[in-house]
């Protein structure tokens, strides 16, 4: 019997991947930019994980970080995870790879595109803008520019027909023609800088003495 539950016991953990290893953010292939998180998970051993950005110097990680969703993977407690903030604006636009190490034995990369707005940290930027039918048809997502994650924010979430805009008062020309408050040409072809009609005109000692 205790043979039996020996054999069993040693089966469960043979089919356990005791070196699975998933790192999720960023994805190979993907995009990241603003401030974000270098993340993962790995079965143990875990401890003394590092991260090195195209080829660079091994930064420390924090591991073991609870992950429940990884538990029956690794038969543990889920301690698992791993995970560090990342400016990815200091890196610079273009293609990087990430390798992830435990123990400074390389288990896991990455390569994925950064875009920049040229500077490692915009400031003095805002904006805001509704995406369309999204996350479904239908829906719309409000987002705006947030300074200290570099990145768009949900602000609101809404549905059904997008509101008609309110129709603006066509201005109506000035009699005689002339030029308006913006420069704008009515009626009359007229050079607004210097309030010259256009074409031949009349020479100024004529226009004095009321001659033709």
């Amino acid at each position: 019997m205790t043979r039996l539950r020996l054999l069993i016991v040693g089966l469960i953990f043979a089919a356990i991947p005791a070196s699975a290893a998933v790192l999720e953010v960023p994805q190979s292939g993907g995009d990241a930019s603003g401030i974000g998180y270098i993340s993962g998970w790995k079965c143990p051993p875990n401890d003394k994980i590092t991260i090195s950005i195209d080829g660079g110097d091994p930064i420390p990680v924090p591991s073991g970080v609870r992950r429940g969703d990884t538990a029956g993977a690794c038969g543990n407690d889920g301690r698992n995870g791993f995970i560090t903030q990342m400016n990815f604006g200091l890196l610079g636009s273009g293609f990087h790879t990430v390798a992830v190490r435990q123990n400074g034995q390389t288990f896991t990369t990455s390569t994925f595109n950064v875009t920049t707005f040229g500077t490692p940290f915009l400031t003095g930027a805002s904006g805001a803008y509704t995406l369309l039918d999204f996350p479904t048809k239908g829906k719309r997502v409000d987002v705006d520019w947030d300074q200290g994650t570099q990145n768009f924010v949900i602000t609101g979430t809404s549905s059904g027909p997008i509101p008609s805009p309110t129709p603006q008062p066509t201005p109506k020309p000035t009699a005689g023609g002339g030029c308006n408050s913006f420069g704008a040409i009515t009626n009359l072809q007229r050079d607004c800088s210097n309030a010259r009609l256009s074409g031949p005109q009349r020479p100024a000692q004529e226009v004095e003495d009321g001659t033709k």
